[in-house]
């Protein structure tokens, strides 16, 4: 009977052991695998926002570029039909130009109706002012040294020339000019009707559009000559980007458009870019994607850190479960040492209430129980039994 207590009780031990190892297992892998849940989805879904977000970035650049386009190649078209009209008047009046108050009142109701205009001029084969919206006293001027005159004196073509911006001589500011040939019946230069376009025209457009910290508008002729930049800045104007890579890289675009992610001082930049129409002038948008990307980054953070609160949360919970597992298992041990103590507590006392305590020797009571144990036995089984006594003499040895 002493021999089987201890075993009883360490396979209980075993057991118990067993089983907290397989529940220590379950809640680790529980916390293991919420932990692994919530590190994917939080993956999963930044880099989805941020697709999203470069998505809806990248279509409202073409958007915006586009319409940027069609403004700047809405408001050329307008300047180019007043020049068509005026070419096709003074040709088919005659050269030299003779009506020259009719002409300069058609002029200044051009110059009234279009925001864009900042003046317009007739000059003959000499370059001479003969009509112009800046007043009669600079009739008799000279512009033959102006790029766009000699343009249209060398060649015969008879479209609309767009060239580098200048400085206006009647008004000292920036000016786009905008010209037409005109040529006798025969085909020789007869001089150049000219219109121009204000610079601030599109620069105040341009300036009402949001375009953050590091946004850039450019528009530039396909030649390489910028004509304005936003934020704009009097020094860039009439700029040089031909040599410069970025701008190989818009042209190539051209005339459909598109967009294109280049770097420029370390950060990237993604740029959309169309032609103006047919006019070979483009409007270029730019964008910081680090920019682009500051609301997706601040909306991963405030995430992630509660992320971090709600796993700080499970971790302060697995915490408080495995020490509850450790009392748990603390008061288990503890039982099991009592009820180890208990048996053999009743062992002693069975062996105390079987035995004599003087003599070491069975008393009556065992041989009473012995004997009915075995005529219970007897009966069972349908065989004689040896004696009680024998088997109480047996017992009494084990002792």
């Amino acid at each position: 009977m002493r021999k089987t207590i201890p075993r009883t009780t360490d396979a209980i031990r075993l057991q118990l052991a067993a089983r907290r190892r397989s529940i220590n297992i379950v809640a680790f892998g529980i916390l293991a695998l919420a932990g692994l849940a919530l590190t994917g989805a939080y993956g999963w879904s930044s880099w989805q926002l941020r697709r999203l977000q470069l998505s809806n970035t990248e279509i409202s650049t073409i958007n915006l570029t586009h319409a940027l386009a069609d403004q700047a190649s809405s408001s050329f078209k307008m300047v180019d039909t007043v020049l068509v009209g005026m070419v096709n008047r003074i040709e088919r009046g005659g050269l030299p130009v003779t009506d020259k108050a009719a002409l300069h009142a058609l002029m200044m109701d051009h110059l009234d109706e279009l925001p864009a205009l900042q003046g317009v001029f007739v000059y003959d084969a000499a370059g001479n002012w003969i009509v112009n919206t800046a007043g009669q006293s600079f009739n008799g001027r000279n512009n033959a040294d102006r790029a766009y005159f000699t343009w249209h004196r060398d060649s015969p073509h008879r479209g609309v020339h767009i060239g580098a911006p200048i400085v206006g001589r009647t008004s000292g500011a920036w000016v786009i000019p905008v010209s037409r040939r005109l040529q006798h019946a025969d085909g020789r230069f007869a001089g150049v009707v000219l219109a121009t376009i204000k610079v601030d025209f599109f620069r105040r457009i341009y300036e009402r559009i949001d375009l953050r910290r590091e946004g850039r508008i450019v528009l530039a002729l396909s030649s390489g000559v910028q004509l304005l930049a936003v934020p704009f800045s009097a020094s860039a104007v009439g700029a040089e980007l031909d040599a410069t890579a970025l701008f190989a890289q818009l042209r190539a675009r051209l005339p459909a458009g598109g967009l294109i992610e280049t770097e420029q001082a370390g950060h990237a930049v993604i740029y959309g870019v169309r032609q103006a129409g047919a006019y070979p002038v483009l409007v270029a948008f730019a964008r910081s994607k680090d920019e682009v990307l500051e609301p997706w980054l601040e909306s991963m953070l405030a995430t992630g850190a509660a992320l971090l609160a709600l796993a700080a949360g499970m971790g302060a919970m697995g915490i408080h479960l495995l020490r509850q597992i450790r009392l748990r298992d603390a008061l288990e041990r503890d039982l099991l040492g009592t009820r180890a103590a208990l048996e053999a507590s009743n062992a002693s006392l069975l062996a105390l209430s079987e035995v004599d305590p003087l003599t070491g020797l069975f008393n009556r009571r065992f041989f009473q129980a012995a004997l009915e144990r075995e005529l219970a036995q007897a009966r069972r089984e349908g065989t004689p039994r040896r004696h009680a006594a024998d088997g109480a003499d047996d017992r009494r040895r084990s002792f």
